[in-house]
């Protein structure tokens, strides 16, 4: 990835910050060479134009040190004063401040200091509640991994130089909540003299282990309890309409919700003499409230036209009526839109037969039943890897009453996780394949 100017430009305004934190603990080289490190050193011209080239790297994060760095806005001058009020903070060790200015030319101070990594948190909220500083930035050091094989640097002219090195493990600045063992993307900047490398200097872009990742995978859980609570799901021809008020009085002596939706598509075939049915859809989907959200021309040759879930019958022959004057064929038709009801019943216990019956007696088809099961997903094991999710117990619907019986289930669960723990968690009964 080649960096852009803002990018190494801000990198080197932080390095410039903190000063010379590390040592040049670097040693490696250029790949078409197999010069000593030391030599490299040793043969540096001082008189050599210096040049600045970057690129980002994945890297691991080895172990990190009792250090932080702050950068902030400060309405105190005094380094005096600014260095009494950090020694005040219990953990703190030998503040190094100065001052400079960012890319924006604003004069920032900056800290660099020891400190107690037993008590880093209380570290952290009193200098965030010093009074003088604002918008604080806070880093950490830590030793970093390189990559094995030969990268590719990239300079601000747009040349590039490639170069592996011999030394894994590279010192580096890192985000205040980054850990041990975290894997991130990292701005690698370095400066060459001629084909020599006389700095270097290694700063986290982005976390990778503390971003959310998606997890899908499948599970077998034991199924710890039920809830009072039923899912029907059910169909009908697209002419039957009934609103969600109308569907609840059909069972008004249950506790019952109702969500009604359109699924599917219009599936028609095209031909040589229908590109004006095409040209209609097009000036259809462009009006204002349109009933089609979509449509698309398969490798088939067929149009699949989408429409909205609240699609009402009438609009729908309209819409029928329109593609008939611009060459429609009814006899192309190959699918056409249902329209789905999915009822959330709450109550210790259902009766099927009179769900069915009711619906029927208004021309829907019962689907299915699905009531919802309880599972305990405190802690999960996934992939060989543990994670934790604080909810506890997440819930999934199963098959009425095919599955009432059961002691366990294989589910699927998808969710996202941020290193050994879950934010969310979604479970559904798998699915045999035929």
């Amino acid at each position: 990835m080649k960096l852009t100017k803002e990018a190494i430009i801000s990198i080197i305004v932080v390095i410039l910050f903190v000063g010379s934190i590390f040592g040049f603990a670097l040693s490696g080289q250029p790949p078409e060479t197999n010069n000593n490190p030391d030599d490299e050193n040793s043969q540096i011209d001082p008189d050599a134009p210096a040049k600045l080239y970057a690129t980002t790297i994945d890297s691991n994060i080895l172990d990190i040190y009792p250090q932080l760095i702050i950068v902030a806005n400060s309405t105190e001058y005094e380094v005096d004063v600014i260095d009494a009020k950090l020694r005040e903070i219990n953990g703190i060790k030998s503040p190094n401040i100065s001052f400079n200015k960012n890319e924006k030319q604003e004069v920032i101070m900056v800290s660099r200091m020891t400190i107690d990594s037993e008590v880093k948190e209380d570290i952290i909220n009193k200098i965030n509640s010093i009074d003088f500083l604002s918008e604080i930035e806070l880093y950490q050091t830590a030793l970093l991994s390189l990559p094995t094989e030969s990268i590719t640097l990239y300079s601000d002219d747009n040349s590039t130089r490639d170069y592996q090195f011999t030394n894994i493990k590279m010192e580096g600045i890192v985000g205040i909540d980054s850990l041990i063992d975290d894997m991130i993307s990292a701005q690698l900047q370095m400066v060459f003299k001629g084909d020599l490398p006389v700095n270097a200097q290694l700063f986290e872009y982005q976390n990778l282990s503390s971003n959310p990742q998606m997890i899908v995978d499948e599970i077998n859980l034991d199924i710890n309890g039920w809830e009072d609570n039923y899912l029907v799901t059910a169909d009908s021809e697209i002419n039957i309409e009934f609103d969600d008020n109308q569907v609840i009085e059909i069972f008004s002596d249950l506790n019952l919700t109702s969500v009604i939706y359109i699924d599917g598509s219009l599936d028609y075939i095209l031909d040589e003499n229908t590109e004006s049915i095409e040209n209609y859809l097009t000036e259809q989907k462009d009006k204002n409230q349109s009933i089609i959200s979509d449509y698309q021309i398969t490798d088939g040759n067929v149009i699949k036209i989408y429409f909205k879930p609240e699609l009402a019958y009438l609009d729908y022959t309209d819409l029928l009526l329109g593609m008939e004057e611009n060459e429609y064929d009814s006899n192309k038709i190959t699918s056409t839109p249902i329209r789905k009801y999915n009822l959330d019943i709450i109550d210790e216990k259902i009766d099927i037969e009179l769900i069915t019956n009711r619906l029927l007696e208004n021309s829907i088809t019962l689907d299915n039943i699905s009531k919802k099961a309880i599972f305990n997903t405190k802690e999960l094991e996934i992939n060989n890897k543990t994670y934790f999710y604080d909810e506890n117990i997440s819930y999934a619907w199963l098959e009425y009453p095919e599955d009432i019986e059961l002691e366990n289930i294989d589910l699927t669960i998808q969710g996202y996780a941020t290193r050994d723990k879950f934010l969310f968690i979604q479970l559904n009964k798998k699915i045999e394949e035929n």
